[in-house]
């Protein structure tokens, strides 16, 4: 029996997709990649005073599964919010940043308990808690538009010629590519 070990509390997240089109284009691009979206751990419910660590704040970095992970911390209870949103390889963000707060109370509880002895015979419990919240991302609304017009092929003008009409024309639009069809 050891009295007095040390503790220390990890735990993961969820961050998924809301739109389930969206989340369906994973597979085959990653212009919706939930992979490099940043959130950092506070000590308030404000989540104005972050929590540092070597004087800089502790801050998760989600995975390609959607999942993040905080690691070494004290028991308590902590706040979480997105500090920054994923990009896709050219650098572009799809989604809005998530302003919701989240509560994690790791002040008790064994989930996960595991005991770690290093090589100065320090004995340490380490407790992780999985999926304490889970985070949606919220598609970005569109900027700029595209408009089209129909023109006579010989005039180039917006009138047909004679008898003929450029009414009842259908479009059909694929974006493969960020920023062209």
């Amino acid at each position: 029996t050891f009295e007095n070990m040390p503790e220390v509390v990890n735990f993961t997240f969820k961050k998924e997709i809301k739109d389930p089109k969206v989340a369906a284009l994973g597979p085959i691009s990653d212009q919706y990649t939930r992979k490099g979206a940043e959130y950092t751990l506070y000590s308030d419910a404000n989540a104005t005073q972050a929590v540092t660590k070597n004087g800089q704040p502790v801050v998760a970095v989600v995975d390609e599964n959607g999942e993040g992970r905080f690691e070494g911390l004290y028991r308590g209870r902590y706040w979480v919010k997105e500090t920054k949103v994923p990009t896709d390889t050219n650098g572009f963000e799809r989604y809005e940043l998530d302003t919701t707060i989240h509560p994690v109370d790791l002040s008790s509880g064994d989930e996960g308990e595991t005991t770690v002895s290093n090589s100065t015979i320090t004995i340490t419990k380490s407790f992780t808690f999985l999926n304490k919240f889970t985070s949606n991302e919220k598609i970005k609304s569109p900027k700029g538009s595209l408009v089209i017009k129909k023109k006579d092929a010989e005039t180039k003008d917006s009138t047909a010629q004679g008898q003929a009409t450029l009414s009842g024309g259908e479009f059909k639009f694929e974006f493969f590519e960020p920023n062209s069809l």
